[in-house]
């Protein structure tokens, strides 16, 4: 009897270890899903980490050459030379003194201006019509024109060149001084010099300057008496090339003579017949 009692209460420990077995071990797959769960929050948290991020880095980043300051560029002196006194050449660039208006007047590059390297470093927009053209600096040694150059440069200006200057090589060098478009156009307006177009005469009739003289470098000398000396002489053509023939002419003559760099196929004058 003892050892069938024995046996029932064998039997009740193990049924009942048996239960408490199954209420305590975890269900595999609850947890599972539970990791599951928790790995893709974590990828989501991550992918949206990396979004942000990179959003971030989008915003920060700049658009490309927004902004960036042009590299200024050199030139050999005699390819400069060979420009300045080939005609086309000439035409694609501006070329700019950048020494003293006495320094210029002494002698400077064909078909260069004067404007003082204060003047640009003050005011960059001086030259923003020519801003799309390329412009080729220079002084005496380079250091003044290497100046204007990083003033145009920092005002956005794209084709800049620092060229030799006039004490690094053995420029041809000229005495007339050369204007730009928009200053023959404030003489013509102001009535203040002898304007001579030295077009063609088909062209002349079409439109010309007001008051302007039509000559060129064969019949110029035969026109003299209709040329006061009493005030200055300024020529003009299509692109300063026929121009500055004339100009020496008259300089020749012991006229003060102005030649402008600009001509009508290059700068909008206000024309009249």
């Amino acid at each position: 009897m003892k050892k069938v009692i024995l046996a029932l209460m064998l039997m009740a420990s193990l049924s009942f270890a048996a239960c408490n077995k199954d209420t305590t071990t975890p269900d595999n797959s609850t947890t599972s899903n539970q990791a599951t769960t928790t790995d893709d929050a974590n990828k989501t948290d991550d992918a949206n980490k990396t979004d942000d991020a990179n959003k971030t880095d989008d915003a920060e980043k700049p658009e490309d050459n927004a902004g960036e300051k042009a590299e200024i560029k050199s030139i050999d002196a005699a390819e400069l030379e060979k420009m300045q006194l080939d005609k086309k050449l000439k035409e694609q660039n501006l070329v700019v003194d950048v020494r003293s208006k006495e320094e210029y007047d002494a002698g400077h590059l064909s078909h260069a201006v004067n404007i003082g390297v204060d003047d640009i470093v003050a005011d960059p927009s001086i030259l923003e019509e020519y801003k799309d053209k390329p412009i080729i600096l220079y002084c005496n040694s380079g250091k003044k024109s290497g100046k204007a150059a990083e003033a145009l440069v920092n005002a956005g200006y794209k084709d800049i060149t620092n060229a030799p200057g006039v004490k690094e090589f053995e420029y041809t060098l000229i005495d007339i001084p050369a204007v730009l478009g928009k200053d023959l156009q404030k003489v013509a307006d102001e009535g203040s010099a002898t304007l001579i177009d030295a077009r063609d005469a088909k062209d002349y009739e079409e439109g010309h300057l007001k008051g302007a003289i039509n000559a060129n470098a064969d019949n110029v000398k035969d026109m003299l008496a209709d040329i006061p000396k009493d005030k200055p002489v300024y020529t003009y053509c299509y692109s300063g090339n026929k121009s500055i023939e004339v100009a020496k002419i008259l300089k020749a003559e012991g006229y003060e003579v102005y030649n402008s760099n600009d001509g009508t196929k290059e700068y909008e004058f206000t024309l009249e017949k």
